[in-house]
C-alpha cells in the first residue's frame, strides 16, 4: 500500500510535530497522551476507545482502554499515581494534543497546583 504525502496532510487535522532538540533527562520528566477511538469494533468487554501514555526517557508506553472518552481524566489518574509510585518522581511535563475531556475542569486544577 502506498501513501501520498499530500493526501495523509489533506487528512490531518492538525499539522505535524516539528523535531525537538529537548531531551528528558529522567522518567517522567515529560509525558505524552493520546486518545484513539471510537474502534469501529468494540471489544467483548465494551471498550470503544484506548488512552495511551509514552515516556520521552524511557519510550515506555502504558495503555488503558476506555468504554467512553470521558474516562479519559480517570486513566490520567490512574496513570499519574501508578507512575509516581513506581518510580518515585513526580510526573513534570505532560503533552497532548487538546483533548478536551484532559484540558477541561478538574484536570486544569490539577495541572495548575502541582
Amino acid at each position: 500500500m502506498i501513501f501520498y504525502d499530500a493526501c495523509q496532510a489533506g487528512k490531518s487535522k492538525h499539522l505535524p510535530f516539528y523535531l525537538s532538540s529537548r531531551l528528558s533527562t529522567h522518567v517522567l520528566e515529560l509525558v505524552h497522551c493520546d486518545i484513539w477511538g471510537p474502534s469501529p469494533t468494540v471489544t467483548t468487554s465494551g471498550y470503544w476507545y484506548y488512552i495511551i501514555f509514552v515516556d520521552d526517557y524511557s519510550r515506555y508506553c502504558w495503555l488503558y482502554p476506555m468504554k467512553r472518552r470521558s474516562d479519559s481524566f480517570a486513566c490520567f489518574t490512574t496513570f499519574k499515581n501508578m507512575g509516581e509510585n513506581q518510580f518515585h518522581q513526580r510526573l513534570k511535563l505532560f503533552q497532548c494534543d487538546g483533548v478536551k475531556e484532559l484540558v477541561k475542569g478538574v484536570f486544569l486544577f490539577l495541572s495548575r497546583y502541582q
